[in-house]
């Protein structure tokens, strides 16, 4: 008896464990605050735009903020897609890159390692409206 009760626990343990270990903490996007913005930079194929205007840069922020998380993972340092636009957000200490794509007709917002974000269609425009990446679904 007591054999089987050490045995139920070992199991029930084991599976909690299991369980646990698949469970993936998804994050919120992590921008700075837009007053330790001070530049960006914004990549698109061969094409470069750099900014400090606060104005474009609230714009951007403001578009990037309103994404929503998803269950995909980010896992390597740029996205495994053909077409992107790499976004960095400079500040005195550290620079913060996302990178923008297209995938099944989504828009996505990917901050590497940290998570990949839904975004609304009006960041699209809003980076071509900065510069014209000519970047469509």
């Amino acid at each position: 008896m007591k054999k089987h009760k050490i045995f139920i626990f070992s199991f029930v343990l084991s599976a909690l464990f299991l369980i646990g270990c698949d469970k993936v903490i998804y994050k919120d996007i992590d921008l700075p605050s837009l007053e330790d913005i001070e530049s960006i930079e914004i990549t698109g194929g061969e094409s470069k735009f750099a900014s400090d205007d606060k104005n474009i840069i609230l714009k951007l922020i403001e578009n990037m903020s309103n994404a929503t998380i998803t269950n995909k993972e980010s896992v390597q340092d740029v996205p495994n897609q053909e077409k992107y636009i790499k976004i960095n957000l400079i500040t005195k200490e550290y620079t913060s890159t996302f990178f923008v794509y297209w995938e099944d007709s989504k828009l996505y917002l990917e901050q590497p390692y940290v998570g990949i974000y839904l975004a609304d269609t009006s960041l699209n425009e809003v980076i071509n409206g900065i510069y014209d990446f000519k970047f469509k679904d």
